[in-house]
Formats: C-alpha cells, structure tokens, sequence
C-alpha cells in the first residue's frame, strides 16, 4: 500500500527553479528603484535647501508684484520658501517613503534569495533520476515546505510591491502637479534678462 502524507521532491524541486529567476528579477527591480529614489530624493532636498536665487543675477520688471517677490530674493534667497513652494515638503515624504519601502523590500528579497537558494541545493541538484529512487519520493502533488515558502513570499511580495507602486504613483502625482507655477509667472512677468 502507497503511503499518502510524503513528499512530492520533482514538484519541489519545480516550484523551485521556477520561483528562484522571478526573485532575482524582483531583486533588481527593487535594487533599481532604490537607486532611482535616493536620486530623486537627493535632488528635492537640494532644491529644498541649498538652492539658492541670487538677487543680482536678474533685472526686474518694475511692479508691485515683482518688487516684492525681489524683496524676499534680497531678503533670503532660499528657492523654497520665496516661492512658497508647500508641495515640495509632499514630495518629499512621498519620495523618502518610497525610498524606505525600497529598502525594506531588498531586506526581505534578499532573504528569500537566501532561502530559495538554500532550498534549490536541497531539492534542485538532483537529477529526476536520483530523486525517484528516494524512499521519501511520493508522487502525490503534495511538498510542505515549498508550498509555505511560495505563499509566505507571495504575501510579503504583494504587500511590498503594492506600497511601492503606490508611493511610486503618489511621487507623480506631487511631481506632475503645478509646483513651480509662481515660479514659471514670476519668470515670465518679472524677469528682464
């Protein structure tokens, strides 16, 4: 009499190799965009903070509202807060979050990668040969192991990659919104040169 509760080593060592290229590809993209955030964050705390309009470097249009726009440029020229620019401090968090969630998404890949490449010396370097002459071989559909690392990852990824995606949307959303319009009509209306 074959005996039910075993496990089914070909199927494992299946779902392994076909699990472990799609990790390495999450890696990557999880990789790339932690380089891509910290790049655009770098860049919006530079514009938050260290650049600067020089009062000299234009000529004005003589207006009320172009004198007191190159007030606050004598006064202090930080870009931000001349243009009062309150949707930078937005893009900012969004970008910083989606740079965290970056992070902590190569963190638990690279766990994975860890844990997918322990399992594929395990099951994967077998041949099928070697594997159904194994007394612990049942063909039954069934392998424990795998399957509580497939849904463990799958829910991990998930939850991950939806925190990404959508920081990463709320980041264009701040981006593409009108940001720098009193910048764009301060330029058009009171810039000479």
């Amino acid at each position: 009499m074959k005996k039910e509760n075993g496990n089914d080593l070909l199927l494992a060592k299946r779902r392994i190799l076909v699990i472990f290229p799609f990790l390495l590809l999450n890696f990557s993209f999880s990789v790339t965009m932690i380089v891509f955030s910290s790049i655009l964050y770098y860049r919006v705390n530079a514009m938050m903070d260290d650049y600067k309009i020089e009062y000299n470097d234009y000529q004005y249009e003589n207006s009320e509202e172009c004198n007191k726009i190159s007030r606050k440029i004598k006064s202090n020229n930080n870009f931000s807060k001349i243009f009062n620019i309150s949707n930078l401090n937005n893009l900012e968090n969004a970008v910083g979050q989606c740079l965290g969630y970056s992070i902590t998404s190569v963190t638990f890949l690279t766990f994975f990668l860890l844990l997918s490449g322990c399992l594929i010396l395990i099951y994967a370097r077998k041949s099928d040969k070697e594997i159904k002459e194994n007394p612990n071989y049942i063909p039954n559909k069934k392998h424990i192991c795998t399957t509580c690392f497939i849904i463990v990852k799958n829910i991990f990824t998930i939850l991950i990659d939806i925190c990404l995606i959508s920081f990463l949307c709320v980041t264009f959303l701040y981006f593409s919104s009108e940001i720098f319009k009193e910048v764009y009509n301060f330029v058009d209306n009171c810039v000479k040169n």
